[in-house]
């Protein structure tokens, strides 16, 4: 016979099983309720709890009652030091960190620190934070001195804490740590994978040091383009023209020739066991010196050689020139260049360098070897060009005639004594003024004949025009951004004692060169993707809308800006310590973004919540 219904409170006692097979036992205070047809529940207190492996009720602590639970929380939190709540910019680190780990930037210089502190993996860990910190310290200010990084990261949570006395421990542990400096460049090669053509790019920096005592001070003369009269070291760069990313670096004194630095890459090269790389190199870096050393060290190349580098290049291109104006030259459909390919063989004169068993040093050699020149022509260069040329023609006509002749340059006045037929008082340096200045007969039309007319010289023949167009000008790209970039990061007058020091710094702006170079090609994937998106069709109002707003954005600032841009998301943390309980506990709160945030952090490839990673419209 079922129990009679009764319409009245009553008291039950319920065991409730939790993880780890601890019991808790509750007492309740319960009454029926017909309408639900089940016990409603009234009040629970909690009376303890049977540990496992034992019957004996263990009573726990009572609940604090809320008023009480407050006043104790609001006075712990004032009184513990150790209770935290910060804030900090977490947008552009988030970034950074991300490019790190993509392009395994941050994992190659940790192998390399790791390979040369083999015997103190802590101190190794704590260089690579630390050298990972300057890295987004210079890229997040735009290059600043390493004298104002105290006041950034205390907004800027870094990897590891630095200060200005830091800052120059690493330059000069970098800089005398050379097995760092060649098994970073080694690991970038690796991972890069093939490098079929290499840039090779060079400039001269000044530095302070030459008025320091310290006797390794001293640098050897130079000059520069801000003929600032400080003492110049030259500066010499290897990139991987497929990924733009630099490879390795070297440091020369300012007053070495640029054979010497031929020489010196060609031995980088080797070193990062790279298979059969083409070294393109600077405009300026043609000689026939410099061909030598390519040939004798078998290396394949690629230079720009200019009209007045001598005369066979003049009768080579006056001999195609008929076959170089003519249809079948065409690169485009646009019919806005024309190039074609010749094969000639050269002969080289030099002297050996080193004693064999076939010869002895300083003895003459001639070696005789296949180069391909590409001739190409540009219509629209051609009238830019003629342009330039008269108009400086011109000034020098005015010069001379009014009386500046002793005042110009030697250069200048060769080029008018080429150009003018000068009267004997004038070639004679005495001052006075001409009404006229007759020209020479045929070479103002000799020197428009070669107007929008250049060449590429190389000694590797798989290289079409197309093919070797392409590839200067990508490296003419990337001769851009290495002019722009060599200055980031405070480095056109190097604040540094001695010569380790700069080497260091050097070292450490290589590794945020990769980083500005990998966001420069990101943005530029970024820009195609935005005009392929809204050339498809497959996108409504709204996308369209947003897609122009972010190429918009991205066409109108620079990439510091943007980075700035994302400096301002911040992350505030809550950390509880008022009780044992809450003691790790720790709330965040992120800033919101917008967007056209989202979808630029998308298309960078990072992953964006809430938003769609298939969408297939990217």
């Amino acid at each position: 016979m079922a129990r009679p219904i009764r319409n009245c409170e009553r008291i039950k006692t319920v065991r409730v099983k939790k993880p780890g097979n601890v019991i808790y036992v509750y007492e309740k205070k319960v009454i029926y309720d017909p309408e639900k047809k089940y016990d409603k529940i009234l009040s629970s207190r909690l009376l303890g709890k049977i540990l496992p492996g034992s019957d004996e009720l263990v009573p726990t602590r009572p609940k604090r009652s809320s008023r009480s639970q407050a006043t104790t929380t609001v006075s712990d939190l004032l009184a513990q030091p150790d209770a935290k709540i910060s804030r900090c910019h977490t947008g552009m680190l988030e970034i950074l960190s991300f490019v790190g780990k993509t392009t395994g930037i941050d994992s190659d210089l940790s192998a390399a620190v790791s390979s040369a502190e083999c015997n103190e993996p802590r101190a190794a860990e704590l260089t690579v934070q630390r050298l990972l910190s300057l890295v987004r310290y210079w890229i997040g200010t735009d290059g600043r001195p390493v004298n104002g990084v105290g006041d950034w990261q205390k907004l800027h949570i870094l990897p590891a804490e630095l200060s200005e006395y830091t800052c120059h421990e690493l330059f000069e542990y970098a800089g005398s740590t050379e097995h760092l400096v060649q098994m970073y460049g080694k690991l970038r090669s690796a991972r890069l994978g093939s490098c079929d053509c290499v840039a090779f790019d060079s400039t001269t920096r000044s530095t302070y040091s030459l008025y320091t005592s310290h006797p390794e001070a001293r640098f050897n003369p130079g000059m520069n383009k801000s003929h600032d009269g400080l003492a110049c070291k030259k500066f010499l760069v290897l990139y991987s023209l497929e990924s733009g990313q630099p490879l390795s670096f070297e440091e020369q004194p300012g007053n070495i020739p640029d054979v010497i630095s031929i020489v010196n890459c060609i031995r980088n090269v080797k070193w990062l066991d790279l298979i059969k790389p083409t070294v393109v190199t600077d405009n300026g870096f043609y000689s026939e010196s410099n061909l030598i050393e390519f040939l004798n060290s078998n290396m394949k190349f690629m230079m720009r050689i200019s009209v007045s580098d001598g005369s066979w290049i003049r009768e080579i291109i006056d001999q195609n020139l008929s076959r170089l104006l003519h249809p079948d030259s065409i690169l485009d459909s646009a019919a806005s260049e024309r190039g074609i390919k010749i094969s000639l063989t050269r002969k080289f004169s030099g002297k050996w360098v080193y004693n064999t068993a076939q010869h002895r040093r300083g003895e003459s050699y001639t070696i005789e070897r296949r180069l391909y020149l590409h001739l190409f022509y540009e219509p629209a260069q051609k009238a830019e060009d003629e342009k330039n040329l008269t108009r400086n023609l011109m000034e020098l006509k005015h010069d001379i005639e009014s009386g500046m002749y002793p005042m110009l340059t030697l250069a200048a006045q060769r080029w008018a004594a080429r150009v003018f037929s000068l009267p004997k008082k004038v070639a004679g340096k005495r001052s006075g003024t001409l009404r006229r200045l007759s020209w020479k007969e045929g070479v103002m039309e000799k020197a428009l004949k070669y107007c929008g007319v250049f060449a590429i010289i190389t000694n590797n023949a798989r290289f079409s025009p197309e093919d070797a167009l392409r590839t200067y000008r990508k490296r003419n790209r990337l001769e851009t951004f290495f002019a722009r970039d060599k200055g980031h990061c405070d480095g056109m007058n190097e604040r540094v004692h001695d010569r380790d020091s700069g080497r260091g710094r050097l070292f450490v702006q290589i590794v945020t060169l990769g980083y500005l170079e990998f966001l420069y090609g990101k943005l530029r994937d970024i820009r195609d993707k935005i005009n392929r998106s809204l050339a498809s069709g497959e996108l409504n109002a709204a996308e369209i809308k947003l897609h122009r707003s972010l190429r918009t954005w991205l066409d109108n600032n620079t990439l510091h800006q943007i980075l700035l841009w994302f400096d301002c998301v911040d992350t505030i943390r809550f950390v509880r310590t008022d009780t044992e309980q809450y003691k790790r506990l720790t709330s965040c709160i992120t800033t919101e973004t917008t967007k056209r945030d989202r979808l630029f952090l998308h298309l960078l490839g990072m992953k964006v919540e809430d938003w769609p990673e298939n969408d297939g419209k990217f």
